[in-house]
């Protein structure tokens, strides 16, 4: 179940969240994506969510592009659990100010 952050509507400037992660290594990320991407996108239809799997060896990562083209990034990994991924990100996302 996604955090109080992703049951609404996400700041606005928000631009884009992208989640890169090793297609062998990245459990809790693909975790945190089956369990929230709906949430997310039903309460913001038009933010691009994005996940890509990455070549073997490559680390689990967040990026969220902010307005003016900020992006600021965090590492997911040490995240053992699709909740500290949540929490990852919205602290992410909090971080504009």
């Amino acid at each position: 179940m996604a955090s109080s952050i992703f049951k609404q509507a996400l700041p606005s400037a928000v631009r884009e969240i992208r989640l890169h992660f090793s297609p062998t290594q990245a459990n809790p990320v693909k975790s945190f994506i089956q369990s929230n991407y709906s949430s997310i996108k039903s309460s913001n239809p038009d933010l691009p969510f994005l996940f890509r799997e990455s070549s073997i060896g490559t680390p689990a990562r967040a990026i969220v592009r902010f307005e003016y083209g900020i992006e600021k990034q965090v590492s997911l990994e040490q995240a053992k659990s699709s909740t500290e991924i949540e929490s990852l990100l919205s602290n992410l996302i909090q971080s504009k100010n």
